[in-house]
C-alpha cells in the first residue's frame, strides 16, 4: 500500500496511513500512534525532514511564507518548489547561476555539451549525478 498523507487544520497535525508505523514514529518528535497504523505528528520543520527522509509524501513547509517581493510580482513556481526542496532537504546545494535562464544553461550529457531548453521542450527529467574525486 502507498503511504497516505492527511493534514488535520483544526488540530494542527500530519496524519499519516502506514503499513509499518515503526518506520516513521520513533523518529518524529511527539508523534502518536493511532488505530489501524495511523500515525500523527504535528507539521515542525524537523517532522517535515524526517517524513521527506524516509520518503513519505509531506507538505510544503514553506507554503505560508511571506515572500519579500513587491505587487503584482510573485514567487514563480520553481523557486516555491526550489525553495521548499531546500529546506526539506538540508544537505543539499542549489548550484545555478543567479538569474539562468533555460536557453543559457548547458547539461553535460553522453551527447556533449546540450541546452537545457532541449531537454525542457520536450519535458524530460534530467538525472543528476553527484561527482567525488575521480568518479561519479
Amino acid at each position: 500500500m502507498k503511504p497516505e498523507l492527511f493534514f488535520d487544520q483544526q488540530r494542527n497535525m500530519l496524519v499519516y496511513n502506514l503499513d509499518d508505523p515503526g518506520r516513521l514514529l520513533p523518529y518524529v518528535e511527539g508523534g502518536l500512534s493511532l488505530n489501524n497504523g495511523y500515525v500523527a505528528c504535528p507539521p515542525t520543520l524537523y517532522n517535515l525532514q524526517v517524513a521527506k527522509a524516509v520518503r513519505l509524501p509531506t507538505l510544503e513547509p514553506m507554503r505560508h511564507y511571506d515572500w519579500p517581493i513587491r505587487a503584482p510580482w510573485r514567487a514563480r513556481q520553481h523557486q516555491r518548489d526550489m525553495a521548499n526542496f531546500m529546506v526539506l532537504h538540508p544537505r543539499s546545494f542549489n548550484l545555478s547561476d543567479m538569474g539562468c535562464v533555460g536557453g543559457e544553461t548547458l547539461i553535460d550529457t553522453t551527447h556533449g555539451q546540450l541546452p537545457i531548453a532541449h531537454f525542457a521542450a520536450e519535458g524530460k527529467r534530467i538525472k543528476v549525478r553527484s561527482y567525488v574525486g575521480d568518479r561519479f
